[in-house]
């Protein structure tokens, strides 16, 4: 009787074994499935990443750019706010940038390339003033100071256009039409180079050239003239005075007009 009394105590000893070990393994499998599987995801990451795939999202569409050359003209008006007292534009600042190439992209549209500016008809001259003047909306108190500013630079831009085109005199005539299409006659291209390539032109380029070089101080003023210098002095200015070297115009000159001529000389050094 005692052994039928201990028997069902060792079997639930048994059983209570074998469920702790059976537990034990699927805690086991559970653990190494579970290792497996994110063994397996981290692979897979490894692979997106050695191998990227396209974005689905759609491409941005990309602006279209506006053609750019120096023949381009654009058909809008800048509405000037302020005058220099010579008549170029002072501001917008825009306009003042676009002054001169405006001037000069008129200039190669009606000109041609073998024209002086002294023997050009005075249609063609009023056309192009016309022409850079509708682009430019100016008040009638400073209309008339205007229009001779633009046509100085009408004929600074003629005469700037013959500097850079003697600089390509050994490209194609092909090339020399894609980048003036105003230039349409390729007699009026040979005419130009022989011109350019005269023994009597060539020694006054360089006696003009050799009397530039006498100045010791040559003047950087670029496109909009002393007037569209005048900011950038200012900066300077502030500069010198910042670290109290006081530029020596102020003392040495009393004339006003004197004293920028001096400045559009002088170096920040």
């Amino acid at each position: 009787m005692g052994k039928s009394s201990q028997k069902p105590v060792l079997d639930r000893e048994e059983l209570d074994r074998v469920d702790e070990e059976s537990s034990s393994r699927e805690q086991i499998a559970s653990f190494g499935s579970d290792s497996s599987r994110s063994e397996e995801r981290d692979n897979e990451r490894r692979v997106e990443e050695s191998n990227p795939q396209p974005s689905e999202t759609p491409a941005k569409k990309q602006r279209k750019k506006t053609p750019r050359g120096s023949h381009n003209l654009k058909d809008f008006c800048y509405v000037v706010t302020r005058h220099f007292e010579r008549g170029r534009l002072e501001s917008p600042e825009r306009a003042q940038k676009a002054f001169a190439t405006t001037c000069g992209a008129v200039a190669r549209k009606y000109c041609k390339i073998t024209d002086e500016w002294s023997d050009i008809s005075q249609v063609i001259r009023d056309t192009c003033i016309t022409d850079v003047a509708r682009r430019f909306q100016v008040t009638d108190e400073w209309r008339e100071r205007f229009l001779a500013a633009v046509k100085i630079a009408v004929r600074n831009g003629l005469a700037n256009w013959k500097t850079t085109a003697r600089r390509w005199m050994d490209k194609p005539y092909e090339i020399i039409k894609k980048k003036w299409p105003s230039v349409t006659d390729e007699a009026e291209w040979e005419k130009f180079k022989k011109k350019s390539s005269d023994p009597a032109f060539i020694a006054k380029s360089a006696r003009m050239r050799a009397l530039r070089l006498r100045k010791p101080l040559n003047h950087r003023l670029g496109s909009a003239g002393k007037e569209g210098k005048k900011k950038v002095w200012r900066k300077q200015d502030q500069i010198l005075e910042a670290a109290g070297r006081v530029p020596p115009v102020h003392d040495m000159l009393e004339d006003q007009r004197a004293r920028k001529y001096a400045r559009q000389h002088m170096t920040p050094e």
